[in-house]
């Protein structure tokens, strides 16, 4: 009996961990297709805008950035990646890094998420030079 219970208590917890990780978001823009809400293509005007908006903000040097369209709530928003740069490069998986969304529209930011794994597990990317 206690055998049983103990393999119940087992696959209820792994059928648990299943669903919570399959409901995860990403808030990489590689897996901005597979949002839930869908993505969308924005124009290179709207890109160099939500660049610049971005560029204004202070304290956030230390990062390198990645936007892509993507829909929330019904809204075409940009999904911001936000990389902790070390030593030149962008860690993807450092505690540090963040995502946030812009609004085109109100051009304004969402409160970060923090502690995002933005990239492939252990990946540096170079920051571009300026």
């Amino acid at each position: 009996m206690a055998k049983g219970l103990m393999l119940c208590l087992a696959g209820a917890v792994v059928a648990f961990l299943s669903a919570t990780s399959a409901q995860a978001r990403s808030y990489d823009c590689a897996e901005a297709d597979h949002a839930p809400e869908g993505a969308w293509q924005p124009e290179q005007s709207q890109t160099e805008e939500a660049y610049a908006e971005l560029n204004k903000q202070k304290g956030w040097g230390d990062f390198m950035y990645r936007a892509c369209g993507t829909i929330e709530n019904g809204q075409q928003v940009f999904l911001v990646g936000a990389l902790h740069v070390v030593d030149g490069f962008a860690i993807c998986d450092d505690d540090a890094n963040y995502a946030m969304f812009y609004g085109p529209k109100t051009k304004t930011f969402s409160t970060p998420i923090a502690h995002q794994k933005l990239c492939g597990h252990g990946q540096k990317i170079p920051r571009p030079q300026q």
